[in-house]
């Protein structure tokens, strides 16, 4: 497998994923290393962000979850989908988030709601 990796990083291709070496323990070879194809803790500062700027304008997105992030063509987390967007305080209306990534029972355009949907988002990214 070592040999194939090398050949292949000899002769690199984008939608394979780029070896970087081998991790020795004694005389075996215990594991291969290849270069991170997506920085999950960059992903989620970029995702924090761009609640922030929200937050900053007196927005709350209200349903931050996988399926309202998207990745542009650099790489970099952008929130979609603003059906559940409010002025912060605000009552929330019957479309109100998704369940299991909104705190349930929620009713009003708060901070917290993005923050929920974040650290959901940390512990989901962070499961893989």
């Amino acid at each position: 497998e070592v040999k194939v990796c090398e050949l292949l990083r000899e002769h690199a291709h984008p939608n394979i994923a780029t070896y970087i070496g081998f991790i020795m323990q004694g005389d075996s070879i215990r594991g291969l290393c290849f270069a991170t194809l997506f920085d999950k803790d960059l992903c989620l500062q970029g995702i924090e962000s761009g609640i922030r700027h929200m937050h900053s304008l007196g927005l709350v997105h209200n349903d931050i979850n996988p399926s309202n992030i998207m990745i542009d063509s650099a790489d970099r987390p952008v929130i979609i989908d603003f059906g559940s967007c409010k002025q912060e305080g605000e009552k929330l209306g019957v479309k109100a988030g998704t369940w299991g990534w909104s705190i349930e029972g929620a009713e009003y355009a708060l901070r917290e709601n993005d923050f929920f949907g974040l650290s959901g988002l940390k512990t989901y990214l962070h499961s893989y």
